[in-house]
């Protein structure tokens, strides 16, 4: 699998603290595709890949078919690892009590 290491960079905030992220920018100077014409939601894809590349499940095609990504291509899946989700109060409420319930049901399988 190629690095994507290259697009790594640092921000330092006001208070000292230190942050690292993938650029999109400079992905997309390496010739990946034309990422900053993509929807956000695809950006946001992209950088899940990128920032998971040392996962077995996440490869460099994945990133390189997000980077190409048209409402007129071929549908392909592309692996996911969302580090927080973000809902409003009404759909989180009844989202959570889902996630408690599914978290109840595998103590008592055993899982």
């Amino acid at each position: 699998m190629t690095s994507f290491d290259f697009a790594l960079k640092t921000l330092t905030l006001g208070t000292g603290e230190i942050i690292h992220y993938y650029s999109l920018a400079v992905l997309e100077k390496a010739g990946l595709g034309p990422i900053s014409r993509l929807p956000f939601s695809v950006k946001v894809l992209i950088e899940s890949v990128v920032r998971h590349q040392d996962h077995p499940a996440f490869k460099e095609e994945h990133v390189r078919a997000l980077a190409h990504w048209s409402p007129a291509a071929e549908k392909t899946d592309s692996p996911f690892m969302p580090s927080r989700i973000l809902l409003q109060d009404f759909t989180g409420v009844p989202c959570v009590a889902d996630l408690a319930a599914l978290r109840s049901a595998m103590v008592r399988a055993g899982k």
